[in-house]
């Protein structure tokens, strides 16, 4: 009997909140897309996010340049550009910091890449990038906290050259880019 009650007092003050994104923060502005422009954002003050963003960089954009040679990435967030302006030393990188108007870059860019090797639960970045009709190319791990329909609402790859070559699909395939902008 006092296990039942502990129960029911319990269950009467824990309440399920679930992640979202602000809509009147993070929306579609519809407006023209820079061409070939790929997007990683995050905290880089979190290793999950710089071990993300020199992986992009070094490993994924590379493959990417080979086809489309006219790609850029563009990396930001809080601490980038203390953490990783290195990365700048690649052709068509560029590493911006904190930006006041994320809802603006990501509406100016044409992909955006979060290929996650390691996290935990929700990925916000991953939803605010959705939230405003940027097609997304992430991880199965990304992924497994999203719930999201791979090929439909997202792409999903966990090798370097399946991440590349995905991204590379919605750079070129209009079709395919708007499809997964808008089901996103």
């Amino acid at each position: 009997e006092c296990k039942q009650w502990a129960n029911e007092k319990l269950e009467r003050k824990v309440h399920k909140v679930t992640n979202g994104i602000d809509t009147e923060v993070f929306y579609p502005s519809f407006a023209e897309r820079t061409a070939g422009t790929i997007i990683f954002v995050g905290h880089m003050g979190v290793f999950h996010n710089t071990n993300s963003a020199e992986f992009l960089a070094k490993e994924i954009f590379p493959l990417i340049q080979k086809k489309l040679p006219a790609t850029r990435l563009i990396i930001a967030g809080a601490e980038a550009d203390r953490t990783l302006i290195h990365l700048e030393e690649t052709p068509n990188v560029e590493v911006k910091g904190f930006v006041d108007d994320l809802n603006s870059l990501l509406n100016s860019a044409s992909v955006f890449v979060a290929p996650l090797r390691f996290s935990a639960g929700v990925q916000n970045k991953v939803l605010e990038a959705m939230a405003t009709a940027t097609p997304v190319v992430t991880t199965t791990l990304v992924n497994r906290g999203l719930n999201a329909t791979a090929g439909n609402h997202l792409l999903v790859g966990n090798t370097t050259e399946q991440l590349a070559e995905m991204t590379i699909q919605l750079l070129s395939d209009q079709n395919l880019h708007k499809r997964i902008s808008l089901s996103g």
